[in-house]
């Protein structure tokens, strides 16, 4: 067995590096983005609730209102049990069904390997081919005993009952087959025997620190390596091996040598029990064993490749990837051929270290701790190796591609080796919880690897109760999802839709995932408004799959299976969409601040495949350069050969920044003194120059160290209080000679300020995602270092991008424009627009010197829209053309059906504007307010578009008319006010009205209840009230236009 790195990582990075790029960015494909730049669903198969008709429905919803694809899942997660068995015949016509839809609508499909969201394996997986963990018993005895080894029964670390497990699922387990219940098998690996070391206590040996950890029965953190001696020792010469000599009863034909005491351990390895879940009935089974080949052979051909031939057998693709959850198996440390991969992976033999898997010392505690680190590496890498890279080459033998998220919880293997194979590798982010961290990983293969794309599990909602998911919309998910963009993601896949088997005319919202995931599907109440929300993701998204990161920074993030997952934005709570506290690039002890520079991070084995030093930068073949290599936290461990490649880097001109390493024992005693020697070499006791590079001690404030060395800020920011509320992102496309920064305004208030871009020659050009207009910045400047700098104004929570493509002519410009609240446009003919409320004097700046100065007068006066009519639709019980004395929250209305509505209301006015009014000089904006949660505005008729998000203002400029207007504004709410005024009233028969929607009844039973949802998320008399409808104050916001000729 070859090590990971000279096997398959190389190859692979250089094999995308040479792939094509995406077509060219345009102006056009920006407006109106490609389907590959649309969101993804993951979209979800509820417990057999699948019928035809849903299956067209969900996917022609999904096509309306522009989602890209979906990746289908089959769960179960405590949905009553549906009329379609897992793998039956009826369950396969389904699926072939639903990829000839999704190929009529030219919708991406991805299947998730296996039934459940966890993780990999079913029914086919046999004992022996799953997950398994090291066991033993063990004797202490004396000359003359006998010995007398029972095999292992009873698990050390049990998961929790399988039986319990089941019935937490809403499963019966009378109706799993027995077979997969059973955790009976066993296997011996060795009989060791040596003398019994001295107690550290009277009752007690001696054992390791953290020792469980360290040898793989449990994983939380990458545990430290104890330091010290201890007499408790075996000494590795000792110790026998006696297998051959014991009976199958577990007689050992075997007496001790001599008078002292001597311990016999009978090592074995079990199955964890561990079960793929929440999987319906008939597809409950064992989680296939990771670090076998052979069981991930099994897998595929029993549970894939029946999948892959009924959908592409036909040389038809309908099945695009496949797809691995986040990995939350939980721990294995064995595998058949174990003896052998370590052997051929660490260059010695295991068995008489194998006490030290118990807690015990073997010749010493760095010796133990060395050969305990070489364990953790070896689960790693054959994680690694037999299952993401192994599944990567068996899906690509089919044409097919592997999308993952390659880290999770409770992970054996390092997060960079396992996502480097996979051809989308994938994050993920919650909608009830802070920003994650761990896309840095991800987006550094993204740009080192030439992907596309950078997928994320997208605003995922875990069921914390006081963020109930029917409480949720566009609005809340825009800051996060930006803040997602700035750190690299361009795929969302949200989190999720789950399938809607049923006429949605007749009750809703019937089908969820039980407590889990945002309601996104045809049934919630804003979904034919979503699109509006959908195009500016995709918009964002079509940007962002251009180009590569401008990356100042690379940072070392270790060599440990757990180093390099947690690294990005350090963690941001998210209060009502506004986050609190400073955003950091790494929350480390070295800090890149967010408004300054960006970086990858990499581990040794991509620094030895694929780095060098090239005119004194760290370079990578894909045209990456990076001003220093930066060590993050010296407490992270650093393999030796990733150290002599640190110094060999060093000495032909790379700069390094950080800390001397703290000693760790990864080598044994003779290595270890050459890995000392390194170290002083490269981490003197002050700064020094080493070859022709530079080594730096650790930065509290890289960023202005950065600055010191000479290197401008990629991006700076005036007023400098202010410079905390934008993130961005700068990417270089390459080929197409064009640089662009996303820019996303973190704050609920309105942001403003000069931005300078370490960028010289080219004309800015603002392109915005919420409309799809590109234009050229009305004022810009080059600045004397070689920058271009230009003021920006931010609405709250608003995004641009900034796009540098084409080469400033000779031509005077405008470099300044000063005003009080003055808005300067550039239009097309190459004119300025000025655009004002109130009256002030502007003046504009040329390139060639000389100023202007425009006067400007007051607009007309803003007045404010009180007269208004509201009306509920007639079948859910609210009145029509309701007079409204003044715009009211919904809940604060009488009426039951009105005080917990939930759906679309309309409300009426008319507005009237003089006879005077002229188009080409004066402008109106519509100012709604306050709005709970969507908008629709229609003007004399003419649909202007879906609001979706504060400030609820829109220019109807184009739309008005002299005279009378008729505006009519549609207001969608959530479902969050229906369901909690349902759940007052009495219960209805689920079951029965479960088959009146199969139409297996006539009718639905009697209820007083408009809504339906099968999972109970709101209990009786559960849930509170939120504010919804239109609540204002509505205003018309005239402004003056001021056309400059230049």
């Amino acid at each position: 067995m070859k090590p990971i790195s000279l096997s398959f990582l190389a190859t692979v990075l250089l094999i995308q590096l040479a792939t094509g790029a995406l077509p060219d960015l345009t102006e056009q494909e920006f407006a109106d983005p490609p389907n590959n730049a649309r969101p993804f669903t993951w979209w979800h198969w509820m417990n057999g609730n699948v019928t035809k008709y849903g299956i067209t429905q969900d996917l022609e919803a999904m096509k309306r209102v522009g989602i890209g694809g979906f990746h289908l899942f089959n769960i179960d997660a405590g949905i009553p049990r549906g009329p379609v068995d897992y793998w039956s015949p009826e369950w396969f016509s389904l699926l072939k069904y639903a990829g000839d839809e999704a190929s009529r609508l030219n919708l991406e499909m991805t299947f998730h390997n296996c039934a459940g969201w966890q993780a990999a394996g079913g029914p086919w997986i046999t004992p022996d081919m799953g997950h398994q963990q090291v066991v033993w018993t063990e004797n202490t005895v004396r000359r003359g005993q006998p010995v007398i080894l029972p095999k292992f029964t009873t698990q050390r670390n049990p998961q929790v009952p399988l039986v319990e497990l089941i019935k937490g699922f809403g499963l019966n387990p009378d109706e799993i087959k027995q077979e997969v219940l059973t955790d009976r098998y066993y296997r011996d690996i060795d009989v060791l025997a040596f003398p019994t070391p001295k107690r550290s206590s009277v009752d007690q040996e001696f054992r390791l620190n953290r020792w469980k950890e360290k040898a793989g029965f449990v994983c939380h953190r990458e545990p430290p390596a104890q330091q010290g001696k201890t007499d408790s020792i075996i000494q590795k010469d000792d110790i026998l091996i006696l297998s051959e000599r014991m009976s199958p009863d577990g007689t050992l034909d075997w007496t001790p040598p001599d008078n002292q005491e001597w311990t016999v351990i009978r090592f074995g390895y079990a199955p964890t029990g561990k079960h793929i879940h929440p999987a319906p009935p008939g597809a409950l089974g064992f989680e296939f064993d990771k670090m076998s080949r052979a069981a991930a052979t099994l897998h595929f051909q029993k549970g894939l490749l029946p999948i892959i031939n009924l959908l592409n057998g036909d040389r038809k693709q309908r099945l695009k990837a496949v797809l691995v959850d986040s990995y939350e198996a939980k721990e294995l440390n064995w595998t058949p051929l174990m003896p052998q991969n370590f052997r051929e992976l660490r260059g010695y033999e295991l068995t008489r270290y194998l006490p030290a898997l118990t807690g015990r010392v073997v010749n010493s505690i760095d010796e133990t701790e060395h050969f305990l680190w070489d364990w953790r590496r070896t689960i790693s890498d054959l994680i690694v190796q037999n299952f993401y890279e192994y599944m990567t080459e068996q899906c690509h033998e089919f044409d097919i591609e592997l999308v993952s998220e390659a880290n999770g919880m409770n992970t054996q293997f390092n997060a960079f080796d396992a996502a480097s194979p996979l051809d989308m590798p994938m994050c993920e982010f919650w909608a009830d919880r802070p920003v994650w961290g761990a896309h840095k990983p991800i987006t550094t293969l993204r740009d080192l690897r030439g992907l596309h794309y950078v997928g994320a599990e997208a605003f995922t909602h875990g069921g914390r109760s006081d963020l109930s998911p029917y409480q949720t919309h566009p609005a809340l998910f825009k800051m996060q999802g930006d803040a997602n963009f700035a750190l690299g993601v361009n795929r969302f896949i949200f989190h999720t839709w789950s399938h809607q088997p049923f006429d949605c005319s007749l009750a809703t919202p019937v089908m969820s995932m039980g407590p889990f995931g945002t309601h996104f599907n045809r049934n919630n109440t804003w979904f034919e408004q979503s699109s509006a929300w959908l195009k500016y993701l995709a918009r964002c998204q079509y940007m962002l799959q251009k180009g590569r990161l401008s990356a100042d920074v690379c940072y070392f993030v270790g060599d440990s299976p757990k180093d390099g997952f947690n690294m990005g934005f350090s963690r941001t709570e998210f209060e009502k969409g506004s986050p609190r506290g400073q955003f950091n690039r790494v929350g480390h002890n070295q800090v890149i601040r967010s408004y300054d520079y960006d970086f990858h991070t990499v581990n040794g084995r991509l620094l030895q495949e694929m780095y060098a030093a090239t005119d004194g930068r760290l370079t990578h073949p894909n045209g990456m350069n990076y001003h220093c290599l930066v060590i993050t936290d010296p407490t992270r461990k650093i393999y030796p050969e990733t150290l002599k490649h640190i110094e060999k880097l060093v000495r032909n001109g790379v700069t390094l920044v950080g800390d001397r390493p703290a000693r760790e024992c990864f080598t044994l005693e003779e290595n270890s003194r050459n890995y000392e020697k390194t170290v002083e070499r490269l981490f003197p006791s002050s700064g020094t120059s080493i070859g022709k590079g530079n080594v730096f001690p650790a930065q509290k404030d890289l960023s202005f160290f950065l600055k010191e060395q000479g290197l401008h800020p990629d991006l700076e920011m005036e007023p400098k209080d202010r410079i905390n509320d934008v993130l961005f992102m700068h990417r270089i496309v390459q080929d197409e000679n064009m640089e662009f920064y996303f820019l996303t305004n973190l704050r609920d208030h309105p942001v403003s300020g000069s931005f300078t871009f370490r960028i010289e020659g080219k004309i800015p050009e603002i392109w915005t995602p919420e409309t799809g207009i590109s234009e050229d910045a009305p004022a810009y400047k080059n600045t004397a270092d070689g920058r271009t700098r230009l003021n920006l104004s931010f609405k709250e929570n608003e995004s641009l991008f900034v796009v540098f493509r084409k080469n400033i002519p000779p031509e005077i410009h405008p470099v300044q424009f000063d005003a009080d609240s003055a808005i300067i446009k550039k239009l097309n003919d190459g004119r300025l627009m000025i655009k004002n409320r109130t009256a002030e004097t502007v003046r504009i700046v040329l390139s060639s010197g000389k100023e202007r100065t425009v006067s400007l007068s007051d607009a007309r006066p803003l007045e404010e829209l009180t007269e208004w009519s509201l009306s509920f639709p007639p079948e859910w019980g609210g009145r029509q053309d309701i007079r409204l004395p003044a715009l009211t929250d919904w809940t604060a209305l009488d009426r039951f059906d009105e005080k917990y509505f939930s759906g679309t209301a309309v409300y009426n006015t008319e507005l009237n504007l003089p006879d005077s009014y002229q188009k080409d000089r004066e402008g109106l904006l519509l100012d709604l307010g306050d709005v709970e949660v969507i908008a629709e505005v229609f003007l004399n008729g003419k649909d202007l578009g879906v609001l979706w998000h504060r400030p609820f203002e829109i220019d109807i400029s184009d739309a008005v008319k002299p005279g009378r207007n008729r505006l009519q504004i549609k207001i969608t709410n959530t479902w969050n006010n229906r369901l909690c005024g349902d759940a007052k009233l009495p219960e209805e028969n689920k079951q029965q009205t479960i088959q009146w929607l199969y139409g297996k009844a006539a009718s639905r039973p009697e209820t007083a209840r408009k809504s339906f949802s099968i999972f109970n998320a709101y209990p009786k008399n559960s849930g509170q009230l939120i504010p919804a409808g239109l609540l204002g104050p509505v205003h018309l916001i005239p402004y003056n236009k001021t056309i400059i000729d230049q």
